[in-house]
């Protein structure tokens, strides 16, 4: 019997929240036109980043833990 998983509805939503939490800092980063700007423009995307590693991680591990046997 094969084992199931995350469906591909689970995976759409997660890289569409994915992509959408990363538009922010990616348009700060663009629009920064000082160097100061730029810093913090590029903190805020790398703290996204991790946090976005993190809570898809947290999801996955969820995900294939709530599983049906």
């Amino acid at each position: 019997m094969p084992k199931k998983g995350p469906t591909g509805r689970f995976w759409s939503v997660l890289s569409t929240l994915n992509v959408l939490a990363m538009v922010f800092p990616v348009i700060l980063f663009r629009q920064a036109d000082s160097e100061g700007a730029q810093l913090v423009a590029t903190c805020v995307l790398v703290v996204v980043v991790f946090l976005l590693a993190i809570i898809d991680s947290i999801g996955i591990l969820l995900a294939y833990s709530l599983k049906d046997n």
